[in-house]
């Protein structure tokens, strides 16, 4: 994370400035969903950036099926441009944050290659989930090919002044594992309690690793548990996230796995159970 946490009045370390991408076709984001995310996002930053991504149709020979006509693609082009107009409406309300907008323009199936060139001049993209598809393919944009981390927001937007009290740390020991613990560093050295979730069956420790990070999180203050995960009945996605809600965290800080292969991602297991099945807020990073 490029340049040093600014502080809140309370002497909290937060992040400078977040992007909010929003969907306006199909199944767009609503403004009240724009609004939960910027009272979210001022919790723990001083901006953020509300983007909605106003979709085009690439006019083809051949129609596909969806589209049989040039009146329907323009249809479906003109709700998006509208949906776009009521989220950015948004930015102007009176908010407790610094917030700009503007749209970012996509084209209908193909790469998102302005939500991934925003998302570098980020310090974080915020994603709600409240389509989980559509959520996962933004989530996997945002994380692949950008070097800035993600927070994944399930359906129901957590609301409160301090909604990441409670944070877990899933730790392997690997590069990307801590990736992501320097990303949310901000928010862990907020937090007024923190675990450490690691999963033995799946990746045990090296030797010396859990002291390292014990010592690690110790100069900085934090007095981190150790809670060792069973993944024989759940997958490991799945494992991480409950063993992080049953010690009562808010929020999952975790590596992303995976490496494009042919413009396809191929996910690691831990990656795709959370973007499957998101249970909790998870901050996610990939190296």
């Amino acid at each position: 994370m490029a340049g040093s946490p600014c502080k809140s009045k309370e002497g909290r370390a937060m992040l400078n400035d977040v992007l909010i991408p929003l969907r306006t076709q199909p199944l767009p984001d609503t403004p009240e969903t724009a609004r939960s995310l910027l009272r979210l996002a001022a919790t723990f930053c001083t901006h953020a950036s509300l983007c909605p991504l106003e979709v085009s149709v690439r006019r083809m020979r051949h129609w596909s099926a969806a589209f049989s006509g040039l009146g329907e693609a323009s249809v479906f082009e003109r709700v998006s441009r509208e949906n776009a107009d009521c989220l950015l409406a948004v930015a102007k309300e009176s908010h407790q944050i610094s917030v700009s907008a503007r749209v970012l323009p996509i084209v209908l199936g193909e790469t998102m290659s302005s939500l991934s060139l925003a998302a570098r001049c980020h310090d974080m993209t915020m994603i709600a989930f409240t389509d989980p598809k559509a959520g996962a393919a933004l989530a996997e944009v945002a994380l692949f090919g950008t070097g800035r981390p993600a927070m994944l927001i399930p359906s129901a937007i957590p609301d409160g002044p301090r909604p990441f009290a409670r944070v877990a740390i899933a730790w392997d020991g690997s590069a990307t594992a801590s990736r992501a613990l320097r990303d949310a560093m901000p928010l862990i050295v907020a937090a007024d309690k923190v675990v450490v979730i690691n999963a033995p069956a799946d990746k045990a420790l090296e030797s010396g690793c859990e002291r390292g990070l014990t010592d690690y999180l110790a100069r900085r203050r934090i007095n981190a548990k150790f809670v060792k995960v069973d993944t024989e009945i759940l997958d490991i996605g799945l494992a991480l996230q409950h063993s992080a809600g049953v010690a009562g965290a808010d929020l999952l800080v975790m590596g992303a796995y995976g490496h494009s292969r042919l413009q396809q991602f191929i996910l690691g297991g831990a990656t795709r159970g959370v973007l499957t099945n998101l249970q909790l807020p998870v901050l996610m990073s990939h190296s």
